[in-house]
């Protein structure tokens, strides 16, 4: 299994700013962070480093795809840098984007 920490190092690096940039975005606010974890822990990546971490990986990944970046090229990026398998990366940014990520 992936580290969380190795995911949230990752996302963590992408993701400067991401609270004022989703507030400021105008979009409807969409966080359910219980939901996350729980669909992150279902889908077999564990989750060491704690939930703050895995949250905030997610966050990361909300804030590249409101500015821009294709769900496709973060979870690319995703595999390529976090050892997460090609599958885990785009389940993870499914999740997050169906978890956490603002809506509009």
């Amino acid at each position: 299994m992936v580290s969380s920490q190795r995911i949230a190092r990752t996302v963590a690096a992408i993701s400067v700013g991401v609270t004022a940039a989703l507030l400021s975005s105008g979009a409807t606010a969409h966080a359910d962070e219980n939901d996350f974890l729980r669909d992150v822990q279902n889908a077999g990546m564990d989750n060491p480093g704690g939930n703050q971490s895995i949250v905030q990986a997610g966050y990361g990944v909300c804030h590249e795809i409101a500015y821009g970046v294709t769900p496709n090229k973060v979870a690319e990026h995703l595999w390529h840098v976090s050892h997460l398998t090609e599958d885990n990366a785009s389940m993870f940014v499914n999740l997050a984007q169906s978890d956490l990520c603002p809506r509009g």
